[in-house]
């Protein structure tokens, strides 16, 4: 199957869901409850979700994941997996970036890795 404009459109929306949401969870995960003293999984459970800063990152990263599915289902593995890994650590890079994260050399030198093994104009 050819990669048109659309299936291209879609691996980028993709990567920039998964990308994106990364440095948000990443951040909200310091939010959460510091003292460590939940006993359970119900209660660790409950905790999380009440951290409102992981959680809405969280959904939709998953709901990046649930296209990411429905992507490698209908078009050829090869592309998609590449492309959108790829696409999705400079989006994270981005976020981060933009976020005040600090980029640091190792993962500039992952990024740049990445994108130098990714198929961003299928054959």
């Amino acid at each position: 199957m050819e990669c048109d404009r659309w299936c291209l459109f879609e691996m980028l929306f993709v990567s920039a869901i998964w990308g994106t949401t990364n440095p948000f969870m990443r951040i909200g995960a310091k939010y959460g409850s510091s003292a460590g003293n939940e006993t359970g999984f119900l209660q660790k459970s409950l905790s999380t979700v009440a951290n409102w800063r992981f959680f809405l990152p969280f959904l939709v990263n998953q709901f990046g994941s649930i296209s990411f599915t429905f992507l490698v289902a209908r078009l050829p593995v090869s592309i998609v997996v590449p492309t959108v890994n790829s696409l999705q650590f400079v989006f994270a890079a981005l976020a981060g970036q933009f976020l005040g994260e600090r980029l640091s050399i190792k993962f500039s030198a992952q990024a740049q890795a990445r994108l130098a093994s990714a198929r961003l104009i299928p054959y």
